[in-house]
């Protein structure tokens, strides 16, 4: 079964680089971090000569979980 466009789910998620710098990003459910990683650095006009990560626990290098 596929689900039509109308029924996607997407998360709107704020980026900030501080309390005054901040875009808000549409992502859809399907998408990757990688695309995730896409639009942040589309949406601040940056290029992508950096690596990037994600901590899902909000504390970098946590392995805790």
């Amino acid at each position: 079964m596929t689900k039509s466009k109308q029924n996607k789910i997407s998360y709107l998620i704020k980026v900030s680089l501080d309390k005054n710098i901040y875009r808000e990003i549409l992502i859809s459910a399907d998408d990757t971090f990688e695309d995730l990683a896409d639009a942040i650095l589309a949406a601040f006009k940056f290029d992508k000569d950096h690596l990037y990560s994600f901590f899902l626990s909000g504390k970098a290098w946590d392995e805790s979980s």
